[in-house]
């Protein structure tokens, strides 16, 4: 799982989350959060419905809530977990979430970063897929270019495959 968030700004009754990533079983979705009532496939499709945070209801009681799923992040912080939790009306001790750079470190890979890990554990000579990072994003603008759904999918896609090989091989 990946947020990007809305650029900071003052303090509104908008939520700070804009884009919900996910990948799990060959899946990756990118689900428009913070007000946005649709959910945006990778090709593009989209669902309705939206509850809490923009995610549609069943979503959110089916994953966000369901303590057999677990949830991996990259890069969370205390203040991400702070927002989620106002963005998404969901406390994270409901969700089991774990942190992928702190995975990594109990198996002894020195450097956590996405992209190095990828190469550590994937293939050392592959190049990050998602390429370096999109110019200023507006993530909750209306429309989301091919560009940006392509780095959504692809942040969450590779948190996933990182922590699927560091299970299988540690």
């Amino acid at each position: 799982m990946n947020v990007e968030w809305r650029p900071d700004s003052p303090r509104s009754d908008a939520p700070a989350a804009a884009l919900l990533q996910l990948s799990a079983c060959g899946l990756s979705v990118v689900i428009r959060a913070g007000g946005a009532a649709a959910a945006v496939s990778a090709d593009g499709g989209g669902a309705a419905g939206a509850g809490a945070g923009g995610l549609p209801t069943a979503f959110r009681t089916a994953i966000l809530e369901d303590t057999d799923i677990e949830l991996v992040v990259s890069g969370w912080t205390a203040n991400d977990e702070r927002r989620f939790e106002e963005d998404f009306g969901i406390q994270t001790f409901w969700c089991r979430i774990s942190e992928l750079q702190k995975v990594a470190k109990s198996v002894g890979l020195p450097k956590t970063g996405v992209k190095a890990l990828v190469q550590a554990v994937l293939e050392p000579t592959a190049p990050m897929p998602k390429g370096k990072k999109l110019p200023p994003t507006v993530w909750d603008s209306p429309t989301l270019n091919p560009a940006q759904i392509k780095y959504g999918v692809l942040d969450a896609v590779c948190i996933e495959h990182v922590l699927r090989v560091i299970e299988a091989r540690f």
